[in-house]
């Protein structure tokens, strides 16, 4: 089996007491992603509902209008991911199927067939998918896994493909709600929730993820994402859009110019 494109396809495509609510409060967010501080592009993210209670999240043409793909996250009604989904204009095909104990990964490949293989995981583990380009989906379901009235440090299992293609690496990471407070965004200064995950462990999956690696978040009392910032290269993810204006604290403090947050990783 050639699991060449399966790295590919990870490196270009994947460009509850009282806990945060699924992001459906506002139904198309427009997300500005920036690498190593150079603006890369605009996507829209549309966040819908369906008859059976799941949340979908999906990106059209992640990587280039003609040329990228569609990435779909679907998530059940407490915020567990049901399926992923990556499926590029060329035929190329990577869908991911979840259940408490296994995760099943189907692969089409333009001209090298199908594949399927299934991975047992962890009773309750999440998926934690990174790359770059990163649509960032996953992290609605590890937000939704945070339990916001406990508050502290909390670990959570996850998994991600292994450096081989072949299977999957476990490992833990933190999430931990260090502010109540607000971020700025292009349109004002909003209140939002600062969040810091760390990895725990370092683990050998192809995007190299080691012990210590932060990633700050902030998002809304919906569950709403706002800005997402990897320390790593560093990566960001800012919203152009949004449409929380009860929430404005400020119109003339804008995200021009945003600073890097302190780092709290070990």
């Amino acid at each position: 089996m050639n699991h060449r494109p399966l790295q590919m396809m990870i490196v270009s495509l994947f460009i509850v007491a009282s806990q945060v609510a699924a992001a459906a409060s506002q139904e198309k967010c427009t997300y500005l992603h920036r690498s190593r501080g150079a603006d890369l592009r605009a996507v829209d993210v549309a966040v819908t509902s369906t008859p059976a209670g799941e949340t979908q999240y999906v990106i059209d043409e992640f990587i280039g209008k003609g040329i990228g793909n569609t990435v779909t996250l679907t998530a059940d009604k407490d915020g567990k991911p049901v399926k992923y989904e990556s499926v590029s204009a060329g035929g190329y095909e990577a869908r991911f199927t979840f259940s408490s104990t296994n995760v099943v990964y189907a692969q089409k490949t333009p001209g090298h067939g199908d594949t399927k293989n299934t991975w047992p995981i962890e009773p309750g583990a999440l998926p934690d998918f990174n790359s770059r380009p990163d649509p960032y989906l996953i992290e609605h379901v590890l937000l939704q896994a945070y339990d916001f009235d406990k508050k502290g440090k909390q670990l959570l299992h996850v998994y991600d493909i292994d450096d081989t293609g072949k299977g999957i690496s476990n490992y833990q990471l933190s999430l931990e709600l260090v502010d109540d407070g607000s971020v700025a965004l292009p349109t004002g200064r909003f209140k939002a929730k600062h969040l810091v995950q760390v990895q725990q462990s370092s683990v050998p999956t192809w995007f190299k993820k080691h012990r210590g690696s932060q990633t700050d978040v902030w998002v809304d009392d919906d569950g709403t994402i706002l800005r997402i910032y990897r320390h790593r290269e560093p990566y960001e993810v800012i919203l152009q859009n949004y449409a929380g204006i009860q929430n404005r604290i400020s119109e003339t403090e804008t995200a021009q110019g945003i600073s890097q947050p302190p780092c709290f990783a070990p």
